[in-house]
């Protein structure tokens, strides 16, 4: 417990101020370096969008040693508890940009920084043409079994394996917003 709490303590002091559940989004516009963690605190992530890199690290006896880098920094990223696999979720957040169609890339599986798969919005969405105010969902991020979960304003609950990008369940949600 003592040993855990001080692992806790070095990754928050090594990274700064971490996202809730390892979700991390960044305000529109930002372009400062960032730190997210996986909701257990063993890996941290470091997103460089001036440099457009992400780099990964495992925190070790309150040192951070570098484990995997990759080119991009998303303003919404998950990083999971295993540290190789990271989610990018769309820029926009939970609202579609005017340009957006389709066929717009969404979700984004990563495996130590090789991409997996990419889930577009037909995929989340059984009409994505009808959007009120182009809003489409909301990301919760990674459950209580490690699956990447976001709603949809059709409501539904998807929830996607981390490991593949693969749909794993789809439930119906209520979206309040």
């Amino acid at each position: 417990m003592i040993r855990r709490l001080g692992a806790l303590l070095a990754a928050s002091a090594l990274f700064g101020a971490l996202a809730v559940r390892g979700r991390g989004e960044e305000p529109a516009g930002s372009a400062q370096i960032r730190s997210i963690c996986s909701p257990n605190r063993r890996y941290c992530a470091v997103l460089n969008p001036s440099r457009g890199t992400t780099t990964v690290y495992e925190v070790v006896e309150g040192r951070r040693v570098k484990r995997w880098r990759m080119s991009g920094s998303f303003r919404s990223t998950v990083l999971c508890d295993d540290g190789r696999h990271l989610v990018a979720g769309y820029d926009g957040g939970g609202v579609l940009a005017d340009r957006a169609g389709k066929d717009e890339v969404m979700l984004r599986f990563y495996d130590k920084g090789r991409l997996l798969r990419s889930v577009r919005l037909r995929e989340l969405l059984k009409n994505p043409a009808d959007l009120p105010g182009r809003r489409w969902g909301d990301v919760l991020g990674i459950d209580e079994t490690g699956a990447y979960v976001v709603t949809t304003v059709e409501g539904r609950r998807l929830a996607f394996d981390v490991s593949s990008g693969k749909l794993s369940s789809a439930a119906p949600a209520s979206f309040a917003r």
